[in-house]
C-alpha cells in the first residue's frame, strides 16, 4: 500500500470532511492537525481535532483560537475537545496554521484532557 505523500505539521489548519459520531454523515469543516510527521509517515491517516465556530458554549477540552484570522478561519472559532484519525487523502487543502500562542494553548488543552 502506498501512503499519501503529503505530511502536515502539528498546528496546520486543514479543510476536511469531519465525522463526529459513527452514524453521522461527515460534514465539511476545518480541523487542526495534531499528529507529528513520524506518525503520518508510517500511516495513511493523521490525527486531528475539529474546529467549530460555535463559541457560545464550551465543553471540557475546548480551546478558543485567539488568532483565528491568521489560522485561515473566517470567523471566531474554537478547537473542540474531539479527536479523529482521518485518511490524509480526505484532506482537501491546508487553509492556515495556528499561531505559536494558539498552538501552545491547544497542546496544553490536549495534555489536560488526557491527564498528561
Amino acid at each position: 500500500m502506498q501512503l499519501p505523500s503529503t505530511i502536515y505539521e502539528p498546528g496546520d489548519v486543514v479543510a476536511v470532511r469531519f465525522q463526529f459520531r459513527e452514524h453521522d454523515r461527515p460534514k465539511p469543516r476545518p480541523a487542526v492537525i495534531i499528529s507529528v510527521s513520524e506518525y503520518q509517515e508510517s500511516r495513511i491517516d493523521a490525527v486531528m481535532i475539529a474546529v467549530s465556530t460555535r463559541t457560545d458554549k464550551t465543553y471540557f477540552g475546548d480551546c478558543m483560537i485567539q488568532d483565528w484570522k491568521d489560522a485561515g478561519l473566517v470567523e471566531g472559532s474554537k478547537a473542540k475537545g474531539y479527536f479523529r484519525t482521518i485518511e490524509k487523502s480526505k484532506i482537501r487543502q491546508r487553509i492556515g496554521r495556528l499561531s505559536d500562542l494558539d498552538k501552545t494553548r491547544l497542546q496544553q488543552s490536549i495534555r489536560h484532557m488526557l491527564g498528561l
